[in-house]
C-alpha cells in the first residue's frame, strides 16, 4: 500500500485509462449463442479471445520495456495464430494449447466468413454443411474461454489477481 500512495503523490505520475470490452464480448457471445445466432456467437467469441490475447501481449511487452511502437506492429500485423504461439514464446510464455489454438482459429474463420461477407450462393445441401460446421465450432468454446482465463491469470498475475485485488481493496478501505 505504501508504494500505491507513493505512486499517487507522485505529480509526474501520468493515468492512463484503457477501454476492457472483454467482459461485454463474453456477455454477448452467450446471449447469441442461447438465442441460436452462431454467427454472432463467433464474432463476440472470436473478438474476445483477440482483445484477450492482445491485451496480454501488449502487457507483457510493456514490462519486457518494449517501445510502444514495437507492441503496436506486432498487434497490428501479427496473425491470431502468432499472437498465440510464438510471439508469447518470444515474449517468455508458453504458446497456447494446440487444441484450443485450433478452437480460437477455427471461430476466428466462422467471425472473418460472417465479416467480410461475400454473398456466397449456397443449395440446401452445403447450407446445412455449413449449420453443422457452424454449431460443431462453437462446441465447448467455454473451456477455451477457461483456458485463456487461467493462461492470463498464470502469466499476468503469476496465480496473485484475487489476492492482489482483494488486498488492494482492504487497504484503500483502512
Amino acid at each position: 500500500m505504501k508504494e500505491l500512495k507513493g505512486v499517487l503523490a507522485n505529480k509526474n505520475t501520468q493515468f492512463l485509462i484503457g477501454i476492457d470490452h472483454t467482459k461485454f464480448l463474453l456477455n454477448e457471445a452467450r446471449k447469441a449463442d442461447k438465442a441460436n445466432k452462431a454467427e454472432l456467437t463467433a464474432l463476440f467469441y472470436a473478438t474476445y479471445f483477440e482483445h484477450q490475447i492482445n491485451h496480454l501481449i501488449y502487457l507483457t511487452g510493456q514490462r519486457k520495456k518494449l517501445s510502444d511502437s514495437c507492441i503496436k506492429n506486432i498487434l497490428r500485423k501479427a496473425s491470431l495464430e502468432d499472437k498465440c504461439t510464438w510471439i508469447l514464446e518470444v515474449l517468455g510464455m508458453k504458446q497456447i494449447n494446440r487444441d484450443h489454438l485450433e478452437k480460437i482459429n477455427s471461430i476466428a474463420e466462422v467471425r472473418n466468413r460472417f465479416v467480410h461477407y461475400k454473398w456466397p450462393s449456397l443449395d440446401d445441401e452445403q447450407l446445412n454443411k455449413e449449420e453443422a460446421m457452424l454449431k460443431a465450432t462453437l462446441v465447448n468454446v467455454q473451456k477455451t474461454v477457461n483456458c485463456i482465463r487461467k493462461f492470463e491469470e498464470k502469466h499476468l498475475f503469476k496465480g496473485t489477481r484475487k489476492k492482489t485485488l482483494r488486498k488492494l481493496g482492504k487497504d484503500m478501505r483502512e
